[in-house]
């Protein structure tokens, strides 16, 4: 224990993170004027939180969504959501995809900063090299951490068979970060997990490993 230092991640056993955090309360969240958002950290919040760490950006004119043509029961879920607290939203399509925003002008981004929960702004992957577990989903009870990572699964994960027929659920992401905490946060909470480094950029987007 006397060689950790600050931003070390340390895993002491497989498990007991609901042995700690299962019953915690909600972990309450900052307000800003003329915008209706969660005041706490709830399960619902904490999954479309985690899917924009993976595939969302805040911007001036609110917070964007970027989903899989395909995954269409998401953008429903997504709008289902923020109508619930009166947050209007427009879709943008693109090949492949579509980009949902959900509206409130210049206060998303402010809400998102205000709470620690937003990304790095910037071009060719900035927002996506700087993505990392808020620290206030580190803090909450054990179904919302839960919720997180299966938002964030669902925008970065993938589910394949490896050579030998093994079932392998993978995530993807360039910020090692992001990679270090969703590696300590699955043992956490009794799942067996590891991570490497990918250097072979000829079939990705940018050159980040």
């Amino acid at each position: 224990m006397d060689e950790l230092r600050p931003d070390d991640y340390a895993v002491i056993r497989i498990g007991g993170h609901a042995e700690l955090l299962q019953n915690a309360a909600y972990v309450p969240l900052a307000s800003v004027s003329g915008l209706d958002a969660p005041k706490t950290l709830t399960e619902d919040f904490s999954e479309i939180l985690g899917f924009y760490v993976g595939n969302g950006y805040t911007k001036e004119s609110g917070l964007a969504l970027i989903v899989n043509d395909a995954d269409t029961d998401l953008g429903v879920k997504f709008k289902r959501y923020f109508t619930g607290i009166d947050v209007t939203s427009s879709t943008e399509h693109t090949p492949g995809c579509h980009q949902i925003t959900f509206h409130r002008r210049g206060r998303w981004a402010e809400w998102f900063e205000v709470n620690d929960l937003k990304k790095k702004a910037g071009g060719v992957g900035v927002g996506a090299a700087s993505a990392q577990i808020p620290l206030a989903v580190l803090r909450s009870r054990t179904s919302v951490l839960a919720a997180f990572l299966r938002g964030l699964f669902t925008a970065d994960g993938t589910v394949y068979r490896n050579g030998v027929g093994t079932a392998i659920v993978e995530l993807s992401t360039v910020s090692e970060k992001l990679a270090i905490q969703v590696h300590g946060t699955l043992e956490a909470l009794g799942m067996r997990a590891h991570h490497s480094v990918n250097y072979d950029r000829s079939t990705s987007f940018g050159d980040r490993p």
